[in-house]
């Protein structure tokens, strides 16, 4: 009988201890489960506090930004409109002048390409019912140059010269002047048409 009380004592203990050794079993895969979802969500709220960085760092860009364009679109705007009165005066400008002061200056915006015509055959584009003048201006700026034809120029103040083989074109007309002249010299012009204090 003490054998099977011997037997009945070990199993007790060899079950008790498996008991014991499976609650710290388990109380320890609770404490890791515990420790990763802690982990876990500090993980979460720290990528959630970055991302929140983040963007409220690119939203104070963008607000900065649009602040900034704000200044820039009133002074585009602003800038628009006195290139459009710029560019009215200038033709106002050019429509008053007699027609002895526009030929020099056509001459002098021909003179500008008399080596590159130099011993060419031409093209003349002029406007319809200045065909004689425009010719005779032609002749006495470019001395060795061959007008093969005459063709009209629609719309526009001036003259346009084109080799035969329409590889050389030149246009000297008023439109042509006063996107030049507002290119180059705006300033100069807002002052004198406006003054100093515009």
């Amino acid at each position: 009988m003490e054998v099977l009380r011997t037997t009945e004592l070990l199993e007790t203990e060899v079950l008790e201890d498996a008991r014991k050794k499976a609650k710290k079993t388990l109380e320890k895969a609770d404490q890791d489960c515990r420790r990763i979802r802690e982990e876990g969500e500090r993980k979460k709220r720290s990528e959630e506090a970055q991302l929140l960085r983040q963007f409220d760092a690119e939203v104070r860009l963008m607000e900065v930004k649009v602040k900034a364009a704000q200044p820039l679109e009133r002074l585009r705007k602003r800038l628009v409109i006195i290139e459009n009165i710029l560019q009215a005066q200038l033709r106002e400008f050019f429509q008053g002048l007699r027609p002895e002061e526009k030929t020099k200056i056509l001459r002098l915006l021909l003179a500008k390409a008399a080596e590159v015509f130099a011993g060419k055959t031409v093209v003349l584009f002029c406007a319809g019912d200045e065909k004689a003048a425009a010719s005779t201006l032609v002749g006495s700026v470019f001395s060795n140059l061959t007008i093969a034809e005459v063709r009209p120029l629609e719309g526009e103040t001036g003259i346009v010269l084109q080799t035969v083989d329409g590889r050389i074109r030149y246009r000297a007309t008023l439109r042509d002047l006063e996107s030049i002249l507002i290119e180059d010299h705006r300033a100069e012009l807002v002052r004198s048409f406006w003054g100093d204090g515009f």
